[in-house]
This record gives structure tokens, C-alpha cells and sequence, in this order.
């Protein structure tokens, strides 16, 4: 929108009363104010050509400013008589001026002589021509307020010693000086501050439009600019400006500046087809539709894409802005589209092409070709209009528009939208994925939503795996070139261990590592998920990374020669998500395998307290995981865990070492003297500890409950046969279930998939009695109500 400020300079020297003066005040803090005449009581508004009129004319509007310099040769410096009649007996003054002599004019600078800024058309002075008060671009004319007595902010306005009187008896009123018309009284003037008033900035005059606005926006409060620009759109409706010009989009600019409205902005064609408008108005489809914005005179994409024209003057995009503009105008019938002018008048007009590539070119009015229509709506991102045609590539992109365009109460919808798309079009497989996940990971979305359960486990990084942390490459900046992203792989995340960079040594090629500097993370390794949703491939500059090794140990190198290696990747970091392999609970049962566990005393720990030892081989985190899960314990129930002295003959150790191919075990109950609880690598996460100290307080598995057939159904065939007897049943006569529910939130109860061939929900280990799997996705960190109840009375509350 192109701004007209038109200014006027017109320098004013004052004498200032020895009383206080509202005029005074209002031009010291330099108020914006308006010039009014005041006759018979009705007050009139100075206009551009130096005329007081009604309200409803266009008026000047003015600053005042400073200055301390005075002009070495100024017009006037003959001291003005003070005026001894009034205008009208109706104006608030005496017919005496409380004046004695008149001002002089200072002959040295000072801070009373002031420059007067007045808004109104180019930069002009106030100034006398021909004995009238007029505008001139030349020169800067000195005048001399006298207040008027009585009259708080009204002076008569001097120049050359002669006051300015105003003959006409009707509006409007041109000022003379006092010597062309003797008879008439000095006219009496107010500054006063400026007060919008739409018929006077508009007036129903078309070309006003833009000079009210710049009005509109000079005022205060967004209160009164809101109820002013409704004001000047219902004004220009009724005098027909909205339609056959740009001014309305002048308007709207205005009220909400273009870079924050997100447009939508197709084409139609002159059979009146709607054109599905790219960011690089090429129309080649498919392509991501990123939002449109209109920036003054430019039209500039999502991604920083502006229209521009080539040499064909064909429409076209680039990063670089256009040098010529693009205006859109309103038709003369509708409001329903709009045309965009470009430089000389010329329009955008579309000259056909195929169903793939179209055209729009500038072009004068002919017969020929007509104007091009657009039409404009609030962006909203639609997945299926970007992905809607199956185009693999640009999955990275859709998700990245997502996540800068949707705001967060549909952003996680948008995300379940696309990755329900990806997997109904079999496009799991490939990179694309883990752009998917890391977007969503580097948007604001929880990390607990059920947007990320949607992925490939193998591919749900944003947690970390283990001792190793994926750190994700930046989102695009500038021109939001958009490319999948790459990983720097972290190890020691959560760990005590200096943190190392895994990396492709650029010299050997060799998968290696290195201790991680503060500049260290360098972005250079991609994953691909396989076909099997299951493994994992590393490509470094397009490289996928090998192993020419048939046996351990294995070194993996970047090479087209090798055999790619395959990787699996899953979290077990936390219960949301299932751990690499569910081998972490070996029940060691020894003698008392077909005892009455519960209901045979001697292996309960009197009173509840159990001495335990914890191994000094572990960690001081490994250390705090066991710590973590005894409070989980401790906190809930009456069963206490404490540090075992010489005098403790049973006790229980903690360690990572036993002397024994087993992997995590557990005795059940007290067994007499040193029993070990063996958990070290995968097991050592605070929801297996929690479950293997329910065993060592002398709880079994809640999935082996003798009532467990009326609750879930096992799949054996789906279960690795060495760990069959983890499902066995127990009787009646062996466990005591204490009256309690069967419970599937106990911390005692499997997940669906442990010890299962394959982590696959289409064969878990065992699932509720309707086939579903849900109420046993996860293992349990916290102790459910029914086990805390089973402790209290097993324990008799540890009496």
C-alpha cells in the first residue's frame, strides 16, 4: 500500500503571558493538533488551501516541535498592537487585552519560538501572500500567537504587526490581513488536539481513502482504529469503493498486517476451475501447499518463495523478492475473486497449458485473454490435499508444514492424519519416517502423545535407546530448504561415562566413535527403516554402512561393496515404550518350586524388613535405578528395605555378577541366608526392578494365577519354547491370592510380549479374553492398589 505523507512547516514565534496558558502547554508536549476558527460559537476546521471550514471537510492536521535557531533574515519584527475589540460579543474574551504592549519579537534564540509540523500535503510553510494566509514551499514565515484573555487555548494570530481578520460571513473562510478589511475583528483561532472524524478524512471521496487511513492508524487506542475501520468499510460500501480497485485490501492490510493472514490461494481458470496454487506457480503436481501471504505489494509463499515475472513476463517464483509489484484489485462485479495488476496497469492472465503445467503471464486487457481470478481463505493444512497423491518424497515436507502451521490443538490430529496416510500407502519403509518422528519431536508436542505410539518402534527416537541419545538436525531457516533429516548419534546419554559422538571417520570410513566436543555435533548419518518394519540401515552420504564380516566381532564401514547391516533400535528407557528383549525375569525357584509360597511363612522376612547388599560392580546410576524401585516399595506398603549388618543371617544381594549363565532372576520369597537378585543390561530399568523386588517380598507372576484362564488367553505358539514354563499355572493349593481381583495394572504382570518369539501385536504372547491387547501394552512402573492390598495382608501391615 503506498503512503502519502504530506506535510507543512509553518514556524510560529509566541510571547509567552507570565500566566499559564493551555495553548502553551498543548505546543510544549507536542501534542498532534488541529488549527480551528471560531465564530458565532461554531467552531471551523483550517483545511489544506489555508480555509476554515465545516467539520466535514478535509483538515490539516499538525505537530509541534522545537527549534533554537532562528532564521538570520525573518519577515516580521515589528511588535503587533494588542487587539482592542472582540470578533463577536459571543467569543470567550474581554474587549480589553491584558496586554499593556505589545510582544516584541526576541533577537536571540530561545525555547519559545517554535517550528509547527502540520500533516497535510507535501512540505509546505504557512505563509502570506497577496495579504492572505495561504501555503508556500519556499520559504519559513515567523507569526505571533496572542492568547486571548479568558479564552484558555484561543489566540489571535499576528504577522507584520497586523492581526488576520476573516470577511466572508459563510464557510469557507479565507483570513486577510487586518489592513485589507479594517472593520472586521481579529479573527480568534484554538489549537486543539487532533480528533478522527471519518467525513472529514473521507468523505466519500475515493482517492481520500488512503490518506484516511494513514489517519486511522495514528490513533491512540486499537479500540478506536477497530471501530474506525468499520466505520470506513461501511462507508465505502455504501458509496460503491469496495468493488473496481485495491482500496479494500488497503483496508485489510491495515486492520491485520498481511504477514500474519495465512492464505489459501488458488486460481480459476476462465471456465471457472479452481488451480490449486504451489509455492512455485509452476503448477507441476503434486506439491505441498504452503500458506500465502501478501506483503505490501509482493505475494510471498510459506517457504519464502516470492512471485515474480520472468523475462517473458511469465509468473514465476524465486527467493530473491520481485522488482516490479504485485496489487490485488477487486472486479467491478464481484467480491467472490480478485485480479492482481502487476507493473503499467498490466494483469495477470491465464493462457492455458496442460493438466500438469499452467500459465499466467502479464498482460494488457485484450479479447484474447482475460483477466486471471484468484480466490483467497484462511490456510489450514490438509494433509490429504499434500500427500493425497501417494508422493513419497515429500512426507518430510508435509510434516514440516505441519508442524509450522498447524497450531497445537490440531497439531497432534495432523500428525496421526499423515502417519495413518504413510502407512495406508506402504511408505513406512525408507527415511522418510524418521523425518516424520523427528519433526513431531522438535514441534511442541507432548512427548506422551499418542501421535508417536503411531510410529515404527524402530524409528520413535525422540526418547533416546538405552545409553544412546539422537540428536536431530535443525529445522530449515531461511527459504526453508527442506531435506529429510540427519542424525548425530550421542552415547553415554544418561549415563555416567563421558559422552561420545558415534560417527563415519571421513579417512577410513569406519564406524567409530569419539569423546563429544562442545562443537561436536556434526549431522551426517541417516537412518532407513527396512521393509520389516523391525531393522534399521545407517547411510552416510548416500552410503549405506556394512559389514564385510560373517562373524563377531563385527566392524561396520560406509561402502556400496558391503552387505548392509541391519540394526535394531528400541527404547527402554521408560514404560511407554517395550524394551529391546523382555528376558529380564528369570524366576529362580530352586527347592521350593512346588512349595505353598505365599501361604507357607518361612519365606516371608519377619516383619516385613529385608537386609539387602548392593554390588559395588554397579554404577552409581545403575545403583540409583535399585534405590528408585525400593522407595516405589517402601513408600506404598509396610515393607522396608535396609542396608544388611553382620547380624542379618538372610539377606538379599544385588548384583550384575553371580557366577551363572543366567541373564535377571529373582527368588521368590525368603529363601535362607545369601539369595542373589542378578540384574544387569537390559533389565537394569526401574519398571523390571520394581517387578523383580516383588519377588524377592514373595509375589509370583500375576499372569500365573490359578484364575488367570477367565482373564487372558496365552499363546504358547507364539512364546520361545525355552521360556514355555514362564506361563505355567499355578493351583490353588500353592498360591494364596490373598481375595484380591485379577489385576492387570500389578507391576507382577507381563506385557503382551514377553518372552515372545517376535515383538509383533499380530502374535503377543498373550492378550485379554476379547483378543485385545491394550490393558498389557506396557509393564507397569507403579504399584497398583491391588498389589499394595496384597502386601498389607500377606504382612499382616508388617507386625
Amino acid at each position: 500500500m503506498v503512503h502519502y505523507i504530506l506535510t507543512i512547516f509553518v514556524t510560529l514565534s509566541f510571547v509567552l503571558a507570565s500566566r499559564a496558558w493551555l495553548l502553551d502547554d498543548l505546543i510544549r508536549n507536542g501534542t498532534k493538533l488541529e488549527w480551528t476558527y471560531e465564530r458565532k460559537g461554531v467552531k471551523y476546521y483550517m483545511t489544506p488551501d489555508m480555509t476554515a471550514d465545516v467539520i466535514d471537510s478535509p483538515r490539516l492536521r499538525f505537530n509541534v516541535t522545537y527549534t533554537t535557531t532562528l532564521p538570520t533574515d525573518p519577515t516580521a519584527t515589528t511588535t503587533p498592537d494588542p487587539p482592542t475589540t472582540t470578533e463577536d460579543p459571543a467569543t470567550p474574551h474581554s474587549s480589553t487585552s491584558p496586554l499593556t504592549t505589545g510582544p516584541t519579537m526576541p533577537t536571540t534564540p530561545g525555547p519559545e519560538m517554535l517550528h509547527t509540523l502540520f500533516l497535510a500535503g507535501t512540505w509546505e510553510y504557512v505563509t502570506v501572500l497577496g495579504n492572505i494566509l495561504t501555503t508556500n514551499y519556499t520559504s519559513e514565515t515567523f507569526f505571533t500567537l496572542i492568547p486571548v484573555t479568558g479564552g484558555e487555548n484561543q489566540f489571535h494570530l499576528f504577522y507584520d504587526g497586523e492581526t488576520f481578520v476573516a470577511p466572508r460571513t459563510r464557510a469557507p473562510f479565507e483570513f486577510f490581513l487586518q489592513s485589507q478589511f479594517p472593520a472586521e475583528p481579529p479573527a480568534v483561532f484554538s489549537l486543539e488536539p487532533y480528533k478522527f472524524y471519518l467525513n472529514s478524512s473521507y468523505g466519500g471521496t475515493r482517492s481520500r481513502i488512503r490518506t484516511t487511513l494513514q489517519e486511522i492508524e495514528r490513533l491512540p487506542t486499537e479500540a478506536e482504529r477497530l471501530v474506525a475501520f468499520q466505520d470506513l468499510i461501511e462507508q465505502m460500501n455504501v458509496f460503491n469503493h469496495i468493488l473496481g480497485g485495491n482500496e479494500a485490501f488497503q483496508v485489510g492490510d491495515c486492520i491485520r498486517p498481511s504477514e500474519d493472514f495465512l492464505l489459501k490461494l488458488p486460481g480459476l481458470s476462465p471456465a471457472g476451475d479452481v488451480i490449486p496454487m504451489s509455492e512455485h506457480v509452476a503448477w507441476l503436481q503434486p506439491w505441498p501447499l504452503y500458506p500465502f501471504t501478501f506483503s505490501g505489494d509482493r505475494i510471498r509463499s510459506g517457504s519464502g518463495q516470492y512471485w515474480v515475472l520472468d523475462t517473458n513476463k511469465n509468473l514465476r517464483s524465486d527467493i530473491s523478492p520481485p522488482s516490479g509489484t504485485f496489487v490485488p484489485h477487486f472486479s467491478t462485479n464481484t467480491t467472490e475473486s480478485f485480479l492482481v495488476s502487476t507493473d503499467h496497469n498490466y494483469f495477470l492472465t491465464f493462457i492455458g497449458g496442460n493438466s500438469t503445467s499452467r500459465t499466467f503471464v502479464s498482460w494488457l486487457s485484450s479479447p484474447t485473454f482475460s483477466h486471471a481470478a484468484f480466490i483467497a481463505s484462511r490456510y489450514e493444512v490438509n494433509v490429504g490435499d499434500m500427500y493425497g497423491s501417494k508422493n513419497k518424497p515429500l512426507i518430510p515436507v508435509v510434516a514440516h508444514i505441519i508442524r509450522k502451521y498447524s497450531p497445537l490443538p490440531e497439531l497432534g490430529q495432523k500428525f496421526e492424519q499423515l502417519i495413518s496416510a504413510v502407512e495406508d500407502n506402504g511408505h513406512m519403509a525408507g527415511k522418510e519416517i524418521f523425518s516424520v518422528g523427528a519433526i513431531m519431536s522438535q514441534s511442541s508436542l507432548p512427548s506422551n502423545h499418542p501421535a508417536f505410539s503411531m510410529l515404527p518402534e524402530a524409528s520413535d527416537l525422540h526418547e533416546g535407546i538405552q545409553s544412546y541419545s539422537f540428536r536431530i538436525s535443525p529445522p530449515p531457516m531461511a527459504n526453508e530448504t527442506f531435506s529429510p533429516v540427519k542424525y548425530c548419534i550421542v552415547y553415554g546419554f544418561g549415563g555416567d561415562i563421558q559422552q561420545q559422538r558415534v560417527y563415519i571417520d571421513p579417512t577410513t570410513k569406519r564406524l567409530t566413535q569419539e569423546l563429544l566436543s562442545s562443537d561436536g555435533l556434526v549431522y551426517d548419518l541417516e537412518l532407513h527403516l527396512e521393509q520389516d518394519l523391525e531393522l534399521v540401515n545407517i547411510r552416510w552420504n548416500n552410503t549405506p554402512v556394512g559389514t564385510p564380516d560373517m562373524v563377531p566381532d563385527f566392524y561396520f564401514h560406509a561402502g556400496n561393496q558391503l552387505r548392509n547391516a541391519s540394526f535394531t533400535m528400541r527404547s527402554s528407557l521408560n514404560g511407554n515404550n517395550p524394551p529391546i528383549a523382555f528376558r529380564g525375569d528369570d524366576v529362580r525357584r530352586n527347592t521350593i518350586q512346588t512349595q505353598n509360597f505365599w501361604r507357607d511363612v518361612n519365606y516371608k522376612w519377619p516383619k516385613g524388613v529385608i537386609p539387602y547388599v548392593i554390588s559395588p560392580k554397579y554404577s552409581s546410576s545403575d545403583k540409583q535405578i535399585v534405590l528408585n524401585a525400593m522407595a516405589e516399595w517402601q513408600q506404598k506398603t509396610c515393607v522396608r528395605f535396609i542396608l544388611r549388618t553382620s547380624s542379618h543371617r538372610d539377606y538379599v544381594e544385588i548384583t550384575p555378577e553371580d557366577g551363572t549363565s543366567y541373564y535377571c532372576y529373582s527368588y521368590v520369597g525368603r529363601q535362607g541366608g545369601r539369595q542373589f537378585m542378578k540384574m544387569y543390561g537390559e533389565c537394569l530399568r526401574h519398571a523390571a526392578m520394581v517387578h523383580e523386588l516383588g519377588h524377592v517380598i514373595g509375589f509370583n507372576h500375576e499372569q500365573q494365577r490359578p484364575d488367570r484362564d477367565d482373564f487372558i488367553t496365552v499363546h504358547l505358539e507364539n512364546v520361545d519354547p525355552a521360556y514355555h514354563y514362564t506361563y505355567d499355572k499355578f493351583s490353588s493349593a500353592q498360591v494364596n491370592n490373598m481375595g484380591t481381583p485379577y489385576d492387570y495394572s500389578s507391576v507382577m504382570h507381563y506385557p503382551f510380549f514377553a518372552f515372545a518369539k517376535t515383538y509383533d501385536e499380530s502374535r503377543p504372547a498373550m492378550t485379554l479374553k476379547d483378543g485385545s491387547i491394550n490393558a498389557i501394552r506396557r509393564e507397569a512402573e507403579k504399584l497398583s492398589p491391588v498389589d499394595i492390598k496384597k502386601v498389607q495382608v500377606y504382612y499382616n501391615n508388617c507386625k
